[in-house]
């Protein structure tokens, strides 16, 4: 898909995953927090309306156990 495409182009954005829910497409991307707007700006301009932008972050232990690959859960 072509705003895919533009979006990896961007140096320090990453599309991690895309979703779809029908209607709607849940793109999960992987950037630092000053290129929100330069994201948002691009998609707009190709027509793409944005219902939600949701910022994650990861806990110590996530990252813990996404390097170690363990879960003692």
């Amino acid at each position: 898909d072509s705003n895919k495409k533009q979006l990896n182009k961007k140096r320090g954005v990453s599309v991690i995953e895309e979703t779809d829910l029908g209607r709607h497409t849940r793109v999960l991307l992987k950037l630092k927090e000053n290129l929100i707007p330069w994201v948002t700006d691009t998609l707009v301009s190709k027509g793409v309306k944005i219902f939600s932008i949701e910022p994650q972050t990861n806990s110590l232990e996530d990252v813990f156990l996404k390097e170690t690959g363990s879960d003692d859960d």
